[in-house]
């Protein structure tokens, strides 16, 4: 299970043991609708990191995810289920 500090916005502080990891893509699902956000300090954190944020609707991010994960790539991805 995956909480938030807040309900639509993704923080570093939310991904914080994701980016210990260092993977090569984040891939955000925003829910059906899209409303979540990713953070600008986090958007910035990540292309520090070189870390390829990938953030989309649910539905998209979770097809997304595969095909990068199928490709043999390091990825990881918080999907937000509702919205």
């Amino acid at each position: 299970m995956w909480y938030r500090k807040t309900g639509h916005s993704v923080t570093i502080e939310d991904v914080k043991d994701i980016l210990e990891a260092n993977p090569d893509y984040l891939i955000i699902g925003k829910g059906v609708s899209g409303f979540m956000r990713v953070d600008n300090t986090l958007k910035r954190k990540l292309k520090a990191l070189h870390i390829e944020l990938i953030a989309e609707r649910t539905p998209n991010a979770a097809k997304t995810f595969n095909k990068i994960l199928a490709n043999g790539h390091n990825v990881a991805a918080g999907f937000h289920l509702t919205c």
